[in-house]
């Protein structure tokens, strides 16, 4: 270790000495936060990343829920969306009769969110669960709680209004070939040439 590295440790003892553990921590992550503000790419990993650990603390409290009052389904939910990441409404319906309702972060893309309930809180049979943003607009998936089928997975998609289906691009490009094919056929039947043949009683196409 070189006399800098010496001059450096000294300096940050003295700090945490003079100023204490507590001072020494606060300055740190306000230094933390005027970087990560400053900086747009840090400040959405961390806005996801909080997001994340937001799901996960919620998953943890249902988990002990779930265990105290007994264990109940389990549903692994996929939300797919264009839209912007934020946080949505997750419900839960059941024989005209919502269930539960709780708020996970989506992100842009898919997302996979655990859904525990309380025994007895889903009867056997079918089941809904419905995803709602901030904007309004509402998607639902279709599960179905059995004895013998645990977990159930329910996947729900959610695309902005007049985005492209998967198959809008091929059939454009197959528009286009057969347009094109039809153009060409037309140029070639306007350029072909008509041989005649002329004698003494007429002339005649070859």
């Amino acid at each position: 270790m070189g006399i800098i590295t010496y001059a450096v440790i000294i300096v940050l003892v003295l700090s945490v000495i003079g100023l204490g553990w507590k001072t020494m921590l606060n300055g740190t992550i306000q230094g933390f936060n005027v970087v990560v503000n400053k900086v747009p790419e840090l400040k959405q990993l961390a806005q996801e990343a909080k997001q994340y650990l937001s799901n996960q603390s919620t998953d943890i409290v249902n988990d002990a829920l779930a265990h105290k009052q007994g264990k109940g389904l389990r549903v692994h939910l996929t939300v797919d969306t264009n839209h912007v990441g934020q946080e949505a409404s997750v419900g839960t319906y059941q024989y005209g009769r919502n269930v539960d309702e709780r708020y996970n972060y989506v992100n842009n893309g898919i997302t996979e969110i655990t859904l525990n309930y309380q025994k007895g809180q889903i009867e056997n049979g079918e089941f809904q669960i419905c995803v709602r943003l901030n904007d309004g607009q509402q998607e639902c998936g279709n599960g179905y709680n059995s004895e013998g089928k645990q977990p159930e997975s329910v996947r729900v998609s959610i695309f902005s209004n007049g985005s492209p289906q998967p198959n809008d691009q091929s059939q454009s490009q197959s528009q286009s070939s057969n347009n094109e094919n039809t153009n060409n056929n037309a140029l070639s039947q306007s350029q072909e040439t008509t041989i005649y043949i002329c004698k003494e009683n007429g002339c005649f196409p070859q």
